[in-house]
């Protein structure tokens, strides 16, 4: 028995939900913090994963720049997604069709007063691959990993 570890790095070049608030008044400091990470731990459930680790992104992703009222790029986000004790729980093709399943888990929401607006990942450019360095038994990932993982 071991715990598998998949990398995802998840490129949202489009928005959902409302158009793209009005951000021309916010400062970049300000702009910065109305970009949050959002995630659907309930799909991640269901496909059987069970806890999720940001690797490179997160709110400071450096695929994308804040000026003053303008946000520039896209946000890119690395995250890998465990299933313990035991990968045989998860119930996706993480490689096929379910990748961009797993990409739509995860989005930035701009919150600037009542709109919402998210990036996603629409055009199914998200990509999976094993982390065969943390394909580890369930004690290794108790003792290494667990602490730098959120549970679902």
């Amino acid at each position: 028995m071991y715990i598998d570890a998949i990398e995802v790095i998840i490129r949202m070049t489009k928005g959902d939900g409302d158009n793209m608030p009005d951000t021309s008044s916010l400062k970049a400091a300000a702009l910065k913090k109305s970009l949050a990470l959002s995630i659907d731990k309930t799909t991640l459930k269901e496909m059987g994963f069970t806890h999720y680790r940001v690797t490179q992104g997160g709110e400071k992703s450096a695929s994308i720049e804040f000026q003053d009222g303008i946000i520039i790029g896209y946000p890119t986000l690395k995250v890998r997604v465990y299933a313990y004790p035991d990968m045989g729980q998860v119930m996706a093709d993480v490689f096929g069709d379910d990748r961009v399943r797993l990409g739509e888990c995860f989005s930035y929401k701009v919150n600037v007063g009542l709109s919402e607006f998210y990036f996603v990942d629409a055009n199914g450019y998200t990509q999976c691959q094993r982390m065969t360095a943390e394909m580890k038994t369930p004690e290794f990932f108790d003792e290494k990993i667990r602490h730098k993982a959120v549970e679902l």
